[in-house]
C-alpha cells in the first residue's frame, strides 16, 4: 500500500510540473503572482484533503490540528512552500523546464534521503542504511538527471538552480522531521496527525501568501484570468493531496532514503510521458533519460540488499 501511494503521488508530481509552467506562462513571475497561485492552491488544496481524510474514514474526519510539534514543523514547511513557489515560477520564466525539473528533482532526492540516513527511526531507534540497492538506484538517478541537462543555459538561472534544488529538498526534509518528532505507534492516530499537519501546513501557507499579496497589490495591478485560476487551482490541489501521500507512506514505515528516490524516478518518467500531449516532444536524450530513471526504480524495488 505504501509503495502505490508513493507511485501514485509521483505521477501527480509530475503532472503538477505542467500546471505551474502553463500557470507561469499565462500569470507571470512576478511576486503577486507567485502569492495568487499560493492562495488559490492552498484553499483548494484544503478541500482536496478534508475531502480525501473524510473518505478515508468513512465518511467521518479525524484531523488532530493541535499535535505540538506537527504544527511547529508545519510553519517552517509552509514558509518554505511559499518561497519555492516564488523561486520555481521565476525559475520557469529563465530556465527550461527540463532543467528546472533536473535540479527540483535531485533536490528532492537527496536531502530526504540523506536525513534518512542520519537520524534515528522511530518505529526502530535506528538509523536507514545504505544498502547496495539504494546506492545502484542513486548512480542510476543521477546519471538520467544529467542526461536531460541542456547547454547554453542563461547564468542567471543559476540562483533558481540552487533554490529549487534546496527548497524542494526541505519539502522532504520536513515531511520526515514530522514523522519523527510526531511518531506515535498507533496508525489511525498517526494519519489523523499527519492530515493535521497538512492542513496547517496549507493553512499557513495561505495567511502568509494574503499577508504579501496584500502589501504589493498597490504595486502589481494584474488579474487572475480564468485558465491561471485552473491551473493554479489544479497544481494547487494535487500537489497538497500528493504531499499528503508522500507522509502516510512515510507514516506507514517507508523509509525516506527509498521514498524520495522513486518519487525522483517515477516523476522524471511521468513528466517525459506528459511531453507526449504537449507541442514540446520529448527528445532522443530524454527517453535515455527515463530508461535510467526506471531501472533506477527497479534496483530500489527489487535488488534484496
Amino acid at each position: 500500500m505504501d509503495f502505490f501511494l508513493v507511485i501514485l503521488a509521483s505521477c501527480i508530481f509530475g503532472s503538477n510540473f505542467l500546471f505551474n509552467d502553463r500557470y507561469q506562462r499565462i500569470a507571470g513571475s512576478g511576486l503577486r503572482s507567485s502569492m495568487v497561485n499560493a492562495v488559490i492552491g492552498g484553499v483548494i488544496g484544503i478541500i482536496a484533503l478534508l475531502a480525501v481524510n473524510f473518505f478515508m474514514n468513512g465518511m467521518s474526519f479525524s484531523i488532530n490540528l493541535f499535535h505540538p510539534a506537527a504544527l511547529t514543523i508545519a510553519v517552517f514547511a509552509a514558509v518554505n512552500s511559499i518561497v519555492y513557489t516564488v523561486c520555481s515560477l521565476r525559475a520557469m520564466a529563465i530556465i527550461n523546464l527540463s532543467l528546472y525539473s533536473v535540479f527540483a528533482m535531485l533536490g528532492g532526492m537527496a536531502l530526504p534521503s540523506v536525513l534518512g540516513m542520519l537520524i534515528t527511526s522511530p518505529e526502530t531507534g535506528l538509523r536507514e542504511p545504505l544498502t547496495l540497492a539504494k546506492a545502484v538506484c542513486f548512480i542510476l538517478i543521477i546519471l538520467a538527471l544529467l542526461f536531460t541537462v541542456q547547454k547554453g543555459e542563461s547564468s542567471k538561472g543559476k540562483i533558481y538552480y540552487i533554490g529549487v534544488f534546496v527548497l524542494n529538498g526541505l519539502s522532504g526534509v520536513f515531511s520526515t522531521l514530522m514523522k519523527k518528532f510526531a511518531y506515535t505507534p498507533n496508525q489511525s492516530e498517526m494519519d489523523a496527525i499527519s492530515t493535521g499537519y497538512s492542513v496547517a501546513m496549507a493553512v499557513f501557507g495561505i495567511v502568509i501568501a494574503g499577508i504579501v499579496l496584500l502589501l504589493v497589490s498597490r504595486k502589481e495591478k494584474n488579474t487572475v484570468t480564468p485558465a491561471a485560476f485552473w491551473y493554479a487551482a489544479s497544481g494547487g490541489g494535487l500537489n497538497r493531496v500528493a504531499n499528503f501521500m508522500l507522509v502516510i507512506a512515510l507514516t506507514m514505515g517507508m523509509q525516506s532514503s527509498i521514498q524520495f528516490p522513486i518519487v525522483t524516478g517515477v516523476v522524471m518518467i511521468a513528466s517525459t510521458l506528459l511531453c507526449y500531449f504537449t507541442p514540446q516532444k520529448p527528445k532522443k536524450k530524454d527517453i535515455i533519460s527515463v530508461v535510467f530513471a526506471f531501472f533506477g526504480v527497479i534496483a530500489l524495488l527489487f535488488i534484496p540488499i
